[in-house]
């Protein structure tokens, strides 16, 4: 196996993408895994905080999938569609298809099974 120099690794093309079909919606997505930084800033777009400033514990029950697919659907340059603050906008379509879309976002930005059930159940 090959030792990879620091050149090597940032330029290495690591994101995964796949086209989702989304009937619902009348057609496909493309969706990404996130990068480490955006699965960082997602955990805290999706963690309640106490009015001490500390976080709860808890997740912000409603945004957990929506503000996924915001981070994850992009365009065939490999941009983001939707902003951050689309999430919102996003958890008033379909259940089932931000459901399918969501569940492949998760899959590909290595979340595990026990912190999938934990964002979609709140």
């Amino acid at each position: 196996m090959t030792i990879l120099n620091r050149d090597a690794i940032l330029l290495a093309s690591d994101l995964k993408a796949e086209t989702v079909p989304v009937p619902e919606w009348g057609g496909e997505v493309l969706v990404r895994g996130m990068t480490a930084s955006e699965r960082e800033h997602y955990a805290m777009m999706v963690t309640e905080f106490g009015p001490d400033g500390k976080p709860t514990g808890k997740q912000v029950l409603g945004k957990t999938q929506s503000a996924m697919v915001a981070m994850c659907v992009i365009d065939e340059n490999g941009e983001r569609l939707f902003t951050d603050t689309d999430a919102d906008a996003l958890g008033k379509k379909s259940a089932k298809a931000l459901e399918r879309v969501f569940s492949v976002a998760a899959r590909l930005s290595a979340l595990n099974d026990e912190a999938v059930s934990q964002a979609k159940n709140g």
